[in-house]
């Protein structure tokens, strides 16, 4: 950038003016050479480019911040759709022009002359506007937990999935540590919580009595080690607006163990196999008639292989 001051041929009007300097500002303008001959443009007009109708480089371009206190009072008609407007610079060419004025005939809709932006540009217009792409992860991750999964899952019969969780080769089991502690001073915190809303107490302890009842979990009454495995310390999320499930409880998986590891640090997260919920929405919008329903409970027909239950262990009491 440059600053510069500009002036007309009278040296009248003066402006101090910010430039951006860049290698090229258009292509030649006009881009084919008009013909004037039959113009009537009057001998007593001094032009501001007396050779407006050849083609030449744009070697400024002025901003129309200042485009209008550059122009003044005076136009003269001198065809159809064809005026000379007057200005500090003196009179400007203004309007549209035939065919027949060209002395070839050649009509422009867009030039560029860097192919390779035009290919990116359209490329990422195109990659925007395609809803229906699916972007899928092909990563080393990803494709780990596809063959585990096909590997150790398993139906009971009464139609549930049965998984094991994809732990890291590299991380054994042992790195996590004592998780005990940390899941009972979380619980206690807890507590301090639900003993001040009421509320809340019933509709945890609801919660978990449904879990057991479900057979979701169930008690742990006899282990030789109690500290072994990975105890997941929970919160829960009030929402009393909602008129189905107004309680949330969410159990912490990435919570550190006293070795500084959590059991999220050992799983391969795999990849996100869904749409993005953009590409879901516009094609909700393509239907005349759509459905919602809710599956309850449904991530809970998917059950843990009993061979890991003991990396998801809770701690519970029923008061303070």
């Amino acid at each position: 950038m440059i600053s510069a001051q500009i002036s007309n041929a009278k040296n009248d009007s003066q402006w101090d003016i910010d430039f951006l300097l860049v290698p090229k500002i258009s292509h030649l303008s006009p881009s084919k050479k008009i013909n004037v001959a039959h113009w009537n443009i009057p001998n007593n007009i001094q032009l501001a480019d007396p050779t407006f109708f050849i083609p030449q480089k744009v070697d400024l371009l002025l901003g129309a911040e200042l485009f209008f206190a550059f122009l003044e009072k005076d136009k003269i008609k001198i065809g159809y759709n064809l005026f000379l407007k007057s200005s500090c610079f003196g009179y400007l060419v203004w309007g549209n022009i035939s065919d027949d004025n060209f002395d070839i005939s050649i009509k422009y809709c867009f030039l560029t002359k860097n192919l390779e932006a035009l290919n990116k540009t359209l490329t990422n217009f195109w990659e925007i506007e395609d809803v229906d792409s699916q972007k899928t992860c092909n990563c080393e991750e990803l494709n780990y937990c596809n063959e585990h999964f096909a590997k150790t899952y398993f139906r009971k019969a009464d139609g549930k999935y049965v998984l094991s969780m994809p732990l890291k080769p590299e991380f054994p089991e042992t790195m996590l540590r004592n998780s005990k502690m940390i899941a009972s001073k979380r619980l206690d915190e807890l507590w301090t919580r639900l003993e001040r809303d009421p509320t809340m107490k019933a509709l945890y302890s609801d919660f978990l009595n449904e879990y057991e009842s479900l057979h979701h979990m169930e008690e742990v009454k006899e282990d030789t080690d109690l500290d072994a495995g990975y105890y997941l310390p929970h919160r829960g999320i009030l929402r009393p607006d909602k008129k189905t499930t107004k309680l949330r409880v969410v159990f912490n998986a990435s919570s550190k163990t006293s070795s500084g590891y959590s059991l999220n640090d050992l799983l391969y997260k795999g990849g996100v196999l869904q749409e993005d919920l953009f590409s879901i929405l516009i094609r909700f919008r393509k239907h005349i008639y759509t459905f919602t329903a809710d599956l309850k409970q449904m991530i809970r027909m998917i059950e843990l292989n009993e061979s890991q239950t003991r990396l998801q262990k809770i701690l519970w009491k029923n008061s303070k």
